[in-house]
């Protein structure tokens, strides 16, 4: 399995998906991983946009669109009849406002040829990846061991079950350092952003 790094992104906004169709900024056709649609005065299931690839659906949908504060089994215990159905009202199931909306402008960058950054190495035991990019891996991964609270410097992590082996590496950084930085990582990733992935 091979990584690339494909975009830098920064965070414009944080919405409730339902806003992507209810606002006139947006067309609905436009975006992905809504996970529903508006159905007979309420919002149904929807990842037809992936009609042959059953496999990539979310069967936890309707957890990743809700607000929470409670455990999964509370919230599917209350939610069961939404589960089973696909359907619900405004008013029944709270969403969530975690549909990301990214700046269209300097502060993000999608490489139109990525490059290969790292290959994983499968083995139970060991190394998680083998980074190919030393700037690239020092820019991402090594940026980012420095701020995280654990200083995990790896992309992936150790699961035999093979489900979430790619766990989120948040960490917090000065907002003064963190535009500098991702000045720095945009231009690295425009350098590398060739036909064969190699600095221009």
């Amino acid at each position: 399995m091979l990584y690339r790094l494909s975009c830098v992104g920064t965070v414009e906004e944080k919405l409730d998906r339902r806003t992507v169709f209810t606002d006139s900024r947006f067309t609905p056709s436009d975006y992905l991983n809504i996970l529903i649609r508006p159905e007979n005065g309420g919002w149904r299931y929807d990842e037809e946009d992936r009609p042959n690839r059953t496999e990539a659906r979310h069967p936890d949908w309707l957890w990743r669109i809700a607000a929470h504060g409670r455990t999964t089994e509370e919230f599917y215990r209350q939610y069961r009849a939404v589960d089973e159905t696909g359907w619900f009202t405004d008013a029944y199931v709270p969403v969530a406002d975690n549909y990301i909306l990214f700046h269209s402008t300097d502060q993000t960058y999608v490489a139109k040829k990525p490059p290969m950054v790292a290959e994983a190495l499968l083995q139970p035991d060991g190394e998680n990846e083998d980074w190919i990019n030393p700037e690239l891996h020092q820019l991402t991964i090594g940026e980012a061991a420095q701020h995280h609270r654990t200083q995990r410097a790896f992309l992936r992590i150790k699961n035999r079950t093979h489900r979430n082996v790619h766990v989120e590496l948040p960490f917090f950084m000065r907002s003064e350092l963190a535009v500098t930085w991702r000045k720095k990582l945009i231009d690295a990733l425009k350098q590398y952003d060739s036909p064969d992935g190699t600095a221009r």
